[in-house]
């Protein structure tokens, strides 16, 4: 029986991964070119290598990369400052907690970006909210996702997880809950772990309500 629903963050619950990459080829001021597929694919991942694979060309130390990373989040919070969940999602999730499931929300990343994103309030929607700074092993590894469903009181065969990356694909899936992924960033094919492949999160509902 399905007690929560658990939430990836960015580019699920909001779209806001074409700013991640606007700021990061912002913040590398021309020196290489990044492949937004190949962003894409590594979403949800830690930042710091992710950062440094993309910019392994560049042979820079690893306080010349925190510095990037560093700049590239100030862009990212100027351009993203008036960005807010998708209408949609809050719909679901209200929906949801009407159902009586329990809501959780598990991201990796910082909750510095997912307070630029969520008001207080929108807080309030949530059971339970995890974020990089809870975990010491981020995606693909099951941990954030087990950690999520642990402070929803609930076992992983009782969660259904929304994704839209296949490293949190991955996760969902080794911690052993059934996941719902979103086509928001790649393609089916890149998200063929998933149990349900979905265009929309208005397709989402009928999917976990027949679970």
């Amino acid at each position: 029986m399905i007690k929560a629903v658990i939430f990836d963050f960015d580019g699920t619950l909001v779209d806001n991964m074409k700013f991640h990459y606007d700021s990061f080829v912002r913040a590398l001021e021309g020196k290489i070119k990044v492949e937004k597929e190949r962003l894409y694919m590594m979403e949800g991942g830690h930042v710091f290598p992710i950062v440094s694979e993309l910019v392994s060309d560049l042979n820079l130390n690893d306080h010349e990369i925190e510095n990037l990373i560093e700049k590239k989040k100030k862009i990212y919070s100027e351009m993203t400052k008036n960005l807010k969940m998708r209408p949609e999602a809050i719909e679901l999730i209200e929906k949801l907690r009407k159902l009586n499931y329990r809501i959780g929300l598990a991201t990796g990343s910082h909750k510095h970006v997912v307070d630029v994103h969520v008001s207080q309030e929108e807080y309030g929607l949530f059971d339970y909210v995890l974020t990089l700074e809870q975990t010491k092993k981020p995606k693909p590894d099951p941990e954030p996702y087990m950690k999520c469903a642990k402070g929803l009181d609930v076992k992983p065969e009782e969660v259904v997880v929304i994704e839209n990356a296949p490293l949190g694909v991955e996760s969902a899936k080794s911690a052993g809950m059934i996941c719902i992924a979103l086509t928001s960033t790649v393609s089916k094919e890149d998200l063929e772990r998933a149990d349900f492949v979905v265009e929309s999160l208005n397709d989402v509902e009928d999917i976990i309500k027949s679970l």
